[in-house]
């Protein structure tokens, strides 16, 4: 589970908005079944500056895994809330790692986060905090990368 005092952020000197990018050609992939946690997601990355077209949206679990079979070599990060429709969320999170054990899988929890670190999730993050601390997660974990200011 992640330590949110041990997270280490990369801030702008000049206390301006500083661009976050992730390496070219490569995506987040984001499952989500709740349209409004999907949107404020979405507004928050774009707000550091990863592009809303560098984000690939999904619904179900297994959505998440065929869509994730597909794109995997163009996936930087997988973001998965705990409680998605269909298949198992825990099941989705195994199968990702089974097939690609580099990926960063970050599990958005409302409460009941067990099973997903014993299949291989990189972080937890509690669905409350996700929105603000969610880019500070991905820079933590390399997979983007330049300044960051916390958003508000």
């Amino acid at each position: 589970m992640i330590q949110y005092s041990s997270l280490f952020l990369q801030v702008n000197p000049n206390g301006g908005p500083s661009a976050m990018k992730l390496a070219p050609n490569m995506k987040l992939m984001l499952a989500e079944s709740d349209p409004e946690i999907k949107k404020l997601l979405c507004e928050r990355l774009t707000r550091v500056g990863i592009p809303l077209e560098s984000i690939i949206p999904v619904t179900s679990s297994a959505q998440l895994v065929t869509d994730f079979r597909a794109e995997s070599a163009g996936i930087a990060a997988v973001i998965v809330h705990s409680s998605l429709r269909n298949k198992s969320s825990v099941d989705a999170v195994r199968m990702i790692r089974e097939q690609s054990p580099e990926v960063p899988i970050i599990v958005i929890s409302g409460g009941n986060a067990e099973g997903f670190t014993d299949v291989g999730a990189t972080e937890i993050l509690e669905v409350t905090k996700a929105p603000t601390l969610l880019a500070a997660v991905l820079f933590g974990l390399g997979v983007i990368e330049e300044g960051y200011n916390i958003p508000h």
